[in-house]
């Protein structure tokens, strides 16, 4: 068989194997029907086998298989039924060799997992989730990150990620702002090229890199209402300005695989989006790998978003559209009925699966589709332990120090850590995670006690309430030991830890009962009216507070929530998210002056709910004032503090007047006049003063994070040219406008320098 010469150019092995593939075969690449978990079974002695349901649905081929590994509530499989790491690596070569030896033409499957913050399954490594890997700032350590995923994806068998996710947060209320990069467009462009860049590792063929797929393209995080699976309210113009870019520069770097998003465009459901999908991605950015529906998103054409009227016009909807393959789907199973009604073109078929053939020519999957199951050993090893601690480190935001921070003085003896969020592996995680080994996680309050013990400090613990139910049952066991303390440390927020009895839709939306008492307030299909904490949590800080002893709040969430009280209540505030496996560790060494906090919002923290949506970027015309409603955020966007103090001055520009296609160099002098050695994040925002089309207010254009040490200054330097100037104007050209442009340079949106670069024709 011609297709099996690898000496031959990818395309003409494409065209070789499509030759010789019936349409069957070929709908087979197409139509990913199956649930990866359901591939396997365990028999009685322990042993693993594939399923009959494989057996079964393999018959014509395989194009991807998802989520072999998951071991979760939403899968439904336990942790005694699960893959460790090295039996995920057997059973995928069972899955290989079965497709390669018996079926017909033996072409290998893609093996995908979601890897949001590390890879879904047992005993892996779980990262902070994305918006704390965001709150990092830091391009190095996410393309490390980036590594680590490739590399224990590939361990396992697997071959393709479901990450990075692009979408804009722009609604705290939204189910998923915790799988985001934040609020900015630039920002999640930056971030996500390295994640994607560590995944693939140059070489898509080496045992440690995996492709990644850009999810969820696009506008997912700008719902109607901050709702999951919401209409999304967006012209041309905010589409190529917010809502694209980041996807365009991690395609760039190499992503060959694109997740279509769930949502609909002004009318337009994006899964049969042709504009998107193929006018934009496929045709004028060149993309050629392939795209995936999300999760049954092609069977809401008909059952959600009732554009048509049966599953055979779905699926023809999709195919029109671009979709290249299903995850998940009903409406696929009738694409040989589509063929047969002419509403779908063999051509077309081919179109599709040349590319998905193309990204398991590119993997080297026909060359070598096994794994070596003795790579499992660098699953959560300690070289990713560590990288992993440095992201949590680095993800822990400071937003507030009145001077009580760090716990380093020697005054202090008992410190009492109270809240539902202080000891809980799975509040601590974030969604899309597995179960966990409580050895392989550092919970906050098992940190805070290992930093007390060398510290000479007793440690006090109480849960005092959960995330969301109301009762008030352990408010006096808190309170007791919060008495005794010098210190208290409250541990609140929210929660995705999932039931095991939670109920899903088709699609993989939780189905929200408002009658559970669950800590789950979050994660995906867990969308939010009103974003105060849950459950009695406000009134436990509130008793806390009137203690009189100094207050240390931290927040554990996926959302940002309004504490406005809460923050004028506590002598210092920390956000550390979801900080993943090594949270613990590394919340305790910020609190007890170990480490200096560095970490930045990503997103911007509203006082009150009713003045959504809220980010820095906003146009002229918005955030006019509520009446009797404050209108200042109360935390902005690139906001946080350190144990230090940095300065800023000398802010210059090399040319200070440029033609349009020309460039200047912006320098300022960052100087940390404190006594910590410390990382900055230096940020560059630029304002269009006078433009054709409205711009934003501000916008984040670059931004460095660099390390100073007390008592030094550092010069800092930044580009300025057309693609930091330009935008699309009324025919979505992209120009430079002549005019003046306001430069602003400093520590957050809200605390800048300025200066003025003229452009002239």
């Amino acid at each position: 068989m011609k297709h099996r010469n690898a000496a031959l150019p990818i395309e003409d092995r494409i065209d070789s194997l499509l030759s010789e593939m019936t349409l069957e075969e070929k709908l087979a690449q197409m139509n990913q029907n199956m649930a990866g978990w359901r591939s396997y079974k365990r028999e009685s002695n322990r042993r693993l086998s594939l399923s009959e349901e494989f057996l079964d649905k393999s018959r014509n081929g395989i194009g991807t298989l998802s989520a072999v590994q998951r071991a979760d509530p939403w899968s439904g499989v336990t942790r005694e039924e699960g893959l460790n790491p090295r039996e995920a690596a057997e059973v995928s070569n069972q899955i290989q060799r079965h497709l390669v030896e018996s079926t017909r033409l033996g072409i290998p499957a893609i093996i995908a997992v979601n890897c949001p913050h590390g890879l879904a399954g047992l005993h892996t490594t779980v990262f902070p989730a994305a918006i704390g890997l965001s709150s990092s700032w830091n391009r190095e350590l996410l393309h490390r990150v980036g590594r680590v995923i490739g590399t224990e994806l590939r361990a396992e068998g697997a071959h393709m990620s479901y990450s990075p996710v692009l979408d804009i947060a722009g609604d705290p209320r939204w189910s998923r702002v915790e799988e985001t990069f934040g609020e900015d467009t630039h920002l999640a462009g930056e971030l996500g090229e390295q994640i994607v860049r560590g995944q693939h590792n140059g070489d898509f063929k080496a045992d440690s890199s995996a492709m990644a797929t850009l999810k969820h393209f696009t506008t997912f995080g700008c719902s109607e209402g901050g709702q999951h699976n919401g209409p999304v309210h967006c012209g041309r113009h905010e589409l190529h300005e917010r809502f694209l870019p980041q996807f365009k520069k991690a395609i760039d770097a190499g992503a060959m695989s694109v997740m279509a998003s769930y949502t609909e465009i002004d009318g337009i459901p994006v899964h049969r989006n042709r504009y998107l999908l193929t006018d934009i991605l496929k045709e004028q950015w060149g993309f050629q790998g392939y795209l995936v529906s999300d999760g049954c998103g092609l069977d809401q054409l008909y059952n959600y978003h009732f554009t048509a009227h049966d599953p055979t016009e779905a699926a023809a909807q999709g195919v029109h559209a671009g979709v290249d393959q299903s995850l998940r789907d009903n409406v696929y199973n009738y694409l040989g009925d589509a063929v047969e009604r002419g509403l779908v073109t063999v051509k077309q078929i081919d179109r599709a699966v040349r590319r998905i053939l193309r990204v398991k020519f590119m993997l080297g999957l026909f060359e070598n589709p096994y794994v070596d199951p003795e790579n499992s050993s660098r699953v959560l090893s300690p070289e990713h332990r560590e990288i992993n601690l440095q992201t949590a480190r680095e993800s822990i935001i400071l937003l507030k120090n009145d001077g009580v921070l760090p716990l380093n003085d020697g005054k202090i003896k008992r410190i009492a850590v109270i809240g539902p969020n202080a000891h809980n592996i799975y509040n601590q995680i974030g969604d899309y995670v597995c179960y966990q080994n409580p050895s392989e996680v550092t919970t906050l309050l098992q940190g805070i006690e290992v930093a007390a013990r060398t510290a000479g400090i007793a440690v006090d613990h109480a849960r005092g309430c959960g995330v969301t139910d109301p009762s008030d049952e352990g408010f006096a066991d808190a309170l007791a030991a919060a008495s005794l303390a010098d210190v208290i440390v409250a541990c609140v927020g929210g929660s995705s830890a999932r039931p095991f009895d939670t109920n899903y839709t088709a699609g993989g939306q939780a189905i929200v009962d408002d009658g559970r008492l669950d800590d789950i307030d979050c994660g995906e299909g867990i969308d939010r009216g009103n974003i105060d904490l849950g459950g009695a949590q406000q009134k436990l800080l509130a008793l806390l507070s009137g203690l009189g002893k100094p207050l240390i709040t931290v927040l554990v969430q996926g959302r940002p929530h309004t504490i406005e009280k809460i923050a004028a209540d506590s002598n210092a505030l920390l956000c550390a998210w979801y900080p993943g496996q090594e949270g613990g560790t590394a919340l305790a060494e910020i609190l007890f002056g170990i480490v200096c906090p560095s970490a930045k919002t990503t997103v911007s923290f509203p006082r009150v709910a009713e003045e959504l949506p809220v980010y820095y970027n906003h146009k002229p015309s918005a955030r006019k004032k509520y009446h009797q409603s404050p209108s200042k955020l109360l935390f902005p966007f690139g906001f946080g503090l350190s144990f230090t103090t940095f300065k800023y001055s000398d802010l210059t520009l090399s040319e200070s007047q440029i033609r349009p296609d020309g460039a200047t160099t912006l320098s300022v002098t960052v100087s940390n006049v404190g006594d910590w050695d410390a990382m900055e994040v230096v940020q560059l925002y630029v304002r269009d003063k006078v433009s054709t089309v409205t711009r934003p207010v501000k916008e984040l254009k670059g931004f460095q994070k660099i390390g100073i040490r007390a008592g030094s200054a550092t010069r800092v330097s930044f580009d300025l040219n057309p693609s930091t100037l330009g935008y699309h104007n009324e025919d979505l050209d992209f120009v430079v406008e002549p005019g003046e442009f306001e430069i602003m340079v400093g520590t957050s949106s809200e605390d800048l320098l300025s200066t003025v670069l003229k452009v002239g024709r």
